[in-house]
């Protein structure tokens, strides 16, 4: 039960979702459902995809997968570390948004780089069956978090979505960090 509950914060953290409520609002797609439901789907497709096929195309270019949980950690590190320093919000940092909600809704706010890195190390870590359902899990749990975005800003407020989301980055960081440390752990196993 703990890699699934370890597989799915990991998740959580790496896709954000109360993070993500700010540019949702700013889309007006509040109004549409349906291109909510096409984004996770999307976002559900692209993420499976790179579940199975992520590993392979590291095998092929002779990354290992030590290589993968330092890089992986250090990634999410650094897009913790931009995400926590940052004075802009989501909507600030987009000054035209497409009329296509899959971009930059499904791609790459809800399947972006710390997400396909989380996918990957915790598949390495937690297995696959754990990693799938954590991640439908947690775009489930997306999905109706956007879709009550309006309840969810009157009870928090805009203060305390970016409080939220602060926490949530500076918790990926620590998890970076122990991805980091295990594939450390494992490349010194590997020379002893």
């Amino acid at each position: 039960m703990e890699k699934y509950i370890n597989s799915f914060i990991t998740l959580f953290l790496a896709i954000d979702p109360i993070g993500i409520i700010p540019l949702y609002m700013s889309m007006g797609l509040f109004e549409k459902k349906q291109a909510l439901k096409n984004s996770i789907i999307v976002a559900l497709v692209i993420g499976s995809l790179f579940i199975f096929i992520g590993k392979s195309i590291l095998i092929i270019v002779g990354i290992t997968l030590n290589d993968l949980k330092i890089a992986g950690g250090i990634l999410l590190i650094a897009l913790s570390i931009k995400d926590l320093l940052s004075t802009k919000g989501y909507v600030e940092d987009r000054n035209h948004l497409n009329e296509d909600p899959i971009v930059p809704l499904a791609v790459p706010l809800v399947v972006g780089p710390a997400t396909l890195t989380a996918l990957l190390v915790c598949t390495e870590f937690y297995g696959y069956t754990a990693t799938i359902l954590s991640f439908i899990a947690n775009l489930v749990l997306t999905y109706f978090t956007l879709s009550n975005s309006n309840l969810i800003i009157r009870v928090l407020g805009e203060r305390g979505i970016k409080g939220l989301s602060k926490v949530s980055l500076l918790l990926l960081t620590a998890f970076g960090v122990s991805f980091i440390r295990r594939g450390i752990e494992g490349v010194v196993k590997g020379l002893s």
